[in-house]
Order: C-alpha cells, then structure tokens, then sequence
C-alpha cells in the first residue's frame, strides 16, 4: 500500500533535477519504454 505524501509537484519535479545534476539517479531509455536508475558511486 501506498501513503499519501505532503509535497507539490514542483517539489518533487525540482528535487529530481538535482538528483539528475548529481549524477545519482539517470534515465535509461525512452520516455514511454525506460526507467530510473539508482547511480552507486563505489
């Protein structure tokens, strides 16, 4: 089950963009066909 989480969308859109600047998550694939993935730095 899923809860219901207090934040906007802008939020959630504006924490993605740093996570991509990051290099800490990275779209594989296309939009309609690709998924995130999680970059572990080692």
């Amino acid at each position: 089950m899923l809860r219901p989480v207090d934040t906007s969308e802008a939020t959630v859109k504006r924490q993605l963009n740093e996570l991509k600047k990051k290099g800490a998550i990275a779209r594989i694939g296309s939009n309609k066909t690709g998924h995130w993935e999680v970059c572990v730095a080692r």
